[in-house]
């Protein structure tokens, strides 16, 4: 199966619980985290139902096979199951004595046993936090029904109330009918009366309400005239503040370019200066290990030498020759586990022995 960096399943008309049973192997580096989304088709696209954000730490070790909540505008559940290539076995199961173990193994075994308990921590404190989230559903639940009733008592409470106002409202009402007839009877004598007095009052009153309509609309277009020029300078006054503004914003912005480009033209020598020095420590580093190999190797030489001489001298049986014959097995055992180590790291460091696990 060729590795993808993002696999799509097949589409399912709608039902009550939707199976893909789609196995899929993506070209996945250590540390990423895993995304897995629900679309929904219809007649305007696609949309996005939920999605669901694994991160490394949960599945890396051991894998993930589990029912996982999903985020979005409808509430879903995903169940997933994600298994790494490559993953190491518990300390517990794997087969041979422990004194066969070098040291790099054992660092790599415990770093593997850290990294399970995060694991384990990391989903305790997911089923804790969700756990206190149903705590607080049910309590606004709880909240929410409280207010229902509340409202309800307040409702009858009110339509009471609405009865009792009606039934006043409708006396009121009968009374100011009958006051209105007769405050109406006694409104058409005045204002028969009134109406021969106004016209006269109305004659005299429109000529100078003329002649004053005159000046106040004068005064009135000065105004304006006066108000459209302090308008005009405000503006201009407005507009070379903002073009001022814009340019002292423009030489901040360059000024703090400037800073931001010294910082990382030093972060980016010290980094190259760091390397520098690794990398001219490495070669001595080698040559030494190399003298330990070959002084360990002549050592191994001459105690076969010995072991011969002492099997002539003294026999084959011998209590001497045979510690001898085990030390010097024991120290073979030695040599060739550190060989194998030895171009096992040096394949590791090798371009060709470097790549990113499937999932």
């Amino acid at each position: 199966m060729p590795k993808l960096s993002k696999c799509e399943t097949k589409a399912i008309p709608k039902t009550d619980e939707v199976v893909w049973n789609s196995i899929g192997e993506l070209d996945w580096v250590p540390g990423e985290a895993l995304e897995f989304s629900i679309n929904s088709a219809g007649p305007s696209g696609q949309k996005v139902v939920g999605t669901v954000v694994v991160p490394s730490e949960h599945f890396q070790i051991e894998g993930l096979h589990m029912e996982l909540p999903t985020d979005g505008p409808e509430s879903a559940a995903l169940t997933v199951c994600i298994t790494p290539q490559g993953v190491q076995m518990p300390f517990g199961m794997q087969g041979g004595a422990e004194g066969g173990k070098s040291m790099h193994e054992m660092r790599r075994m415990q770093k593997g046993y850290i990294v399970n308990c995060q694991t384990i921590e990391n989903r305790i404190r997911f089923f804790k936090r969700e756990e206190e989230k149903i705590w607080r559903d049910l309590e606004e639940v709880r909240r929410q029904a409280a207010k229902i009733e509340e409202g309800r008592t307040q409702a009858k409470e009110r339509h009471f109330a609405e009865r009792a106002l009606n039934q006043v409202r409708e006396q009121k009402l009968t009374e100011n009918r009958v006051r209105a007839s007769k405050q109406r009877l006694e409104m058409v004598s005045v204002r028969k009366q009134y109406t021969a007095d106004t016209m006269a009052s109305k004659q005299f009153n429109g000529e100078n309400q003329r002649r004053d309509s005159q000046d106040i609309l004068r005064r009135k277009r000065l105004e304006e005239a006066q108000q459209r020029l302090n308008k005009s300078e405000r503006v201009v006054a407005s507009q070379r503040e903002q073009i001022e503004s814009k340019l002292r914003s423009n030489q901040e912005k360059q000024a703090k370019l400037g800073q931001i480009r010294d910082a990382q033209q030093m972060a980016r020598e010290d980094a190259e200066h760091d390397m520098t020095h690794v990398e001219s420590r490495l070669p001595e580093l080698e040559a030494q290990e190399m003298a330990c190999l070959h002084r360990l190797q002549n050592s191994r030489i001459v105690t076969q030498t010995v072991l011969r001489e002492l099997e002539a001298s003294l026999g084959s049986n011998s209590a001497v020759t045979s510690m001898l014959r085990m030390k010097q097995s024991r120290s073979a055992n030695l040599l060739g586990t550190y060989s194998a180590e030895s171009d096992l790291n040096d394949t590791d460091l090798s371009p060709n022995g470097v790549g990113g696990a499937g999932v």
